[in-house]
């Protein structure tokens, strides 16, 4: 009986609540990405503040990005895998589209003082196609390596 009762008081906590944690864990923290890049959206342009009154939701928003990213990277998790492959193409489409508004919002005086509209248009396309290339390019890197040690560790796995 004494066994009985110990399971009773013990910590077990099933995994239905423990996934239900983390999912709570994991929307909380897409709240907060959303909640700093707004504001360093709307301290940059509706306010027209310095980089120096955002810096520490910028810190925090790059920080949290890279070492989720590094940290699945290294454990092995396929984050462009399967179905999401499509994701390969889209994702740096849609980033440098948001790069090249926010640095054409940015500059946007200075379009208007030149008037030239070919410098204006040769200047998004620089910007939208380095953009491009960059992100897609940094994300097949990432990709080869997640894929590599995802690779090495099911290796691992087999020959224990």
């Amino acid at each position: 009986m004494k066994i009985f009762n110990n399971m009773k008081n013990s910590d077990y906590v099933d995994e239905r609540v423990k996934l239900q944690r983390l999912n709570i864990i994991n929307q909380a923290y897409a709240i907060v990405m959303l909640i700093l890049m707004v504001s360093i959206l709307i301290k940059q342009f509706v306010y027209d503040m310095s980089f120096s009154t955002y810096i520490t939701e910028f810190i925090a928003f790059f920080t949290a990005s890279f070492y989720i990213l590094i940290r699945s990277c290294f454990l092995g998790h396929r984050v462009y895998s399967g179905k999401k492959r499509l994701s390969l193409i889209i994702t740096p489409l849609v980033t440098a589209t948001f790069i090249t508004l926010v640095s054409l919002l940015g500059n946007l005086e200075h379009h208007k003082r030149i008037q030239n509209f070919w410098l204006t248009a040769s200047t998004i396309a620089i910007t939208f196609m380095s953009s491009f290339i960059l992100i897609f390019v940094t994300i097949l890197i990432i990709d080869k390596i997640s894929k590599r040690r995802n690779t090495k560790l099911q290796d691992e796995f087999e020959n224990e």
